[in-house]
């Protein structure tokens, strides 16, 4: 009973451990189960997004692919137009190859029609030239017949006095018996004696010079400063000289009057003939600048004032100038304009200031002139060619550069002094210029105005336009200058 007892115990005791062993199994299988439900939860929902994504990229891909097609069919209409676009350049380059063709045709008629028009032009320009040279010879011939007649008339007075003199009547029986030992030579001679006196007056008012002694025009009254005023420049290496002959003063007033936007401090040096010395005074007065004002004799137009000027400036240590005038140009129509446009072009847009800085940037430069006023000298000689010849061998400068030189229509410009002064050296003054007549050509004021760019390049320099200071500027040709 006991062995029984203690077996059944023992029985007990080993159910008890199986018991809790099937337990721990049970629980780790349940665990297991529990863990395989949770994946299969998780694998459920991954199957799930899944099939979404795949639903989506299989509605992007009908969608891109029905995009493909039309573009597809996009593309060949555009291949379509294209090549009909093709076809329609090819016919429309064939038109403008024949459209070229009859341009080049219509350009080479339109260069000869130029040419021709240019020739005429030239020969039109040389006989006008001649005939305002004997327009101005038929003057000085008038003014010295004129004159001859005049003096004529006063010798038959004389004369006619003296016949009726008692010495004449005195001496009557004298001249008689001459008469009868010389015969008909009185009458010669008396001839010869009166043609030289004709002769030589003739010549004195028609060239302006004596025929017997080549002695040069009457001398002309000196320079005169007459009045100085204004502000005092405080810096003079930053200001710079404006050289202005002012004939007529209602346009003085108008330079002043754009001189007043100026950034450079000025200077003013301005010459005028005496009739207008008074109302020149008033308006340089009314100024805020400074101003040396002179007299000087109405000849050589506004050049003789400025060659006479020329020493009176190098004294004062001008370097860097404009040079100024009140053109009036009345023989021609578009005068008024001519002097408009190169006063724009010389003083409006702070051309001042740009050309001082220009002057000091580079050296080369001699002249600054407007650009559009700067002609060929060759084409643009006039009847100038035979005094500006003498003029350049007076200057001892080569006859050559004449060909290919260039000169500043209308004589307004910025400069560089010291390009003039072989002026000074040669002695040129106011002496050398033609009594005022009114010509329009064929002076020395007129030969001088074209030197200029000849006077550049002696120096050493150049002359170049406002606009582009840097590039040598082409002249203008024959035909090319509005203003003439």
């Amino acid at each position: 009973m006991q062995v029984l007892e203690a077996s059944y115990g023992q029985l007990e005791n080993d159910f008890s451990e199986l018991s809790q062993s099937a337990q721990a199994d049970a629980r780790r299988a349940q665990e297991q189960i529990d863990e395989l439900t949770a994946q299969n939860t998780q694998f459920k929902q991954i199957s799930e997004t899944a099939s979404d994504i795949l639903a989506e990229l299989e509605k992007d891909y009908r969608s891109v692919r029905e995009q493909a097609e039309a573009t597809e069919r996009t593309n060949t209409k555009l291949s379509e137009k294209l090549t009909a676009r093709q076809s329609e350049l090819q016919i429309n380059r064939q038109s403008l190859n024949e459209t070229q063709q009859l341009v080049g045709n219509l350009q080479d008629e339109i260069r000869t029609l130029v040419d021709t028009e240019n020739r005429q032009r030239s020969e039109l320009e040389s006989a006008q030239g001649s005939i305002q040279s004997l327009q101005s010879i038929a003057r000085q011939k008038t003014e010295a017949a004129n004159s001859l007649r005049n003096r004529l008339s006063e010798a038959r007075d004389e004369m006619q006095k003296f016949k009726l003199s008692t010495s004449w009547k005195l001496m009557a029986p004298a001249r008689g018996l001459a008469r009868a030992i010389r015969g008909g030579k009185t009458a010669t001679r008396e001839t010869t004696q009166t043609q030289a006196p004709v002769t030589t007056a003739f010549w004195k008012m028609a060239v302006g010079k004596d025929a017997r002694t080549g002695r040069k025009f009457p001398s002309a009254a000196p320079l005169e400063l007459v009045a100085e005023g204004g502000h005092p420049i405080s810096d003079k290496e930053n200001a710079i000289a404006v050289v202005i002959h002012a004939y007529y003063s209602d346009i003085l007033e108008e330079i002043l009057q754009a001189l007043q936007t100026s950034t450079p401090e000025i200077r003013l040096f301005v010459t005028s003939p005496r009739h207008q010395a008074t109302e020149v005074s008033t308006a340089l007065s009314n100024s805020s600048f400074a101003f040396q004002q002179f007299v000087a004799e109405n000849r050589g137009r506004d050049i003789a004032p400025f060659v006479d000027l020329l020493p009176h400036l190098k004294a004062q240590d001008v370097d860097i100038f404009l040079k100024i005038h009140t053109k009036g140009s009345h023989h021609l129509e578009n005068g008024s304009s001519w002097r408009k446009h190169l006063f724009e072009a010389l003083l409006e847009n702070d051309r001042m200031q740009k050309a001082l800085a220009t002057f000091r940037g580079d050296r080369s430069i001699g002249i600054l002139a407007p650009d559009e006023h700067i002609l060929k000298l060759d084409d643009y000689v006039g009847s100038n060619k035979t005094i500006l010849a003498d003029l350049v061998k007076r200057l001892n400068l080569e006859q050559t550069v004449m060909k290919e030189s260039k000169f500043v229509a209308g004589t307004m410009f910025y400069g560089r002094l010291s390009v003039f002064q072989i002026l000074i050296d040669a002695g040129i003054s106011a002496n050398d210029f033609d009594p005022e007549r009114g010509q329009i050509d064929g002076t020395l004021a007129h030969a001088i105005e074209r030197v200029m760019g000849i006077l550049v390049t002696n120096s050493g320099m150049r002359l170049a336009a406002i606009g582009a200071p840097s590039w040598t500027p082409d002249p203008l040709r024959n035909g090319e200058y509005q203003f003439v």
